[in-house]
C-alpha cells in the first residue's frame, strides 16, 4: 500500500465521528480503535500480505498513541487535583494565620490601652492592675 494511503478499514467499521453534540469519550474511542486493531491483525493473518500488516501496524500505532495521550492526561489530572488540594490546605492555613494576626492586633491594642491608663494614673496600684490585666490578656483569660 502506498504510504500516503489510509489503512484499508471498511467505511462501516471506521471509528465513530458523531455529528451531533454527543461526542464519544476518549475511552470509547480507544475501545473502538483497539477493536479495529484486532480486526486489522486478524485480516493481516488471513491475507498475510505486507500491506495488510502495514495497515495493522498503523492502526496499532493510533491505539498506542491515543493510550499514551490518555495516560498523560490522567497523570496531569491527578497532579492538578493534588495541587488543588495543596492550595486549599494552604488557603486554610493562611486564613488561620490571618485570624491569629487579627487576635494579636486586638490584644496589642488592648494592652496599649491598659499601659496608657496605668501611665496616666502612675500609681503602684495602677501598675499592678495593669500587669495583672496584661498577663490575663496574654494567657487568653480574657
Amino acid at each position: 500500500m502506498p504510504p500516503d494511503q489510509e489503512p484499508a478499514v471498511p467505511p462501516d467499521q471506521e471509528p465513530s465521528t458523531p455529528t451531533d453534540s454527543a461526542q464519544p469519550s476518549a475511552s470509547d474511542e480507544i475501545r473502538i480503535w483497539a477493536k479495529k486493531t484486532g480486526e486489522a491483525v486478524a485480516l493481516a493473518w488471513s491475507v498475510d500480505s505486507p500491506e495488510a500488516w502495514e495497515d495493522a501496524a498503523r492502526t496499532a500505532t493510533v491505539v498506542a498513541d491515543t493510550a499514551q495521550s490518555i495516560a498523560a492526561v490522567n497523570r496531569a489530572q491527578r497532579r492538578a487535583d493534588q495541587v488543588r488540594d495543596e492550595a486549599v490546605a494552604a488557603l486554610q492555613e493562611v486564613r488561620g494565620r490571618i485570624q491569629e494576626a487579627r487576635s494579636a492586633r486586638r490584644r496589642a491594642k488592648e494592652i496599649r490601652g491598659v499601659l496608657d491608663a496605668a501611665r496616666e494614673t502612675n500609681t503602684p496600684v495602677a501598675w499592678r492592675e495593669a500587669i495583672e490585666r496584661i498577663e490575663s490578656l496574654n494567657h487568653g483569660r480574657d
